[in-house]
């Protein structure tokens, strides 16, 4: 999975949080690059790491981990958020 960080702002975004829900706490997260990630339950914190902390003005950060466990069933996020705003799919 890859998550784009977009900062459409006029200044430059230091920090930022991403919040992703798995459909079980079986399922772990791993190969994470862009962030560290930090589990509880089902969901999983990733906040930036040194190439990823500020976000340039009209710039994007992306962070993108594999999922592993039982992934043949219903293995999709059940929620994604970044700094507590709803992630958008494309």
């Amino acid at each position: 999975m890859t998550v784009t960080v977009a900062n459409p702002g006029a200044a430059a975004k230091d920090g930022w949080t991403l919040t992703v829900t798995l459909p079980r706490p079986t399922l772990l997260v791993s190969s994470v690059s862009g962030a560290t990630a930090s589990q509880d339950g089902s969901t999983w914190t990733f906040v930036p790491d040194s190439d990823t902390s500020s976000v340039p003005a009209g710039g994007s950060a992306e962070v993108s981990f594999g999922v592993s466990g039982a992934t043949l069933i219903d293995a999709a996020p059940k929620e994604c958020t970044i700094d507590g705003n709803a992630c958008a799919t494309t």
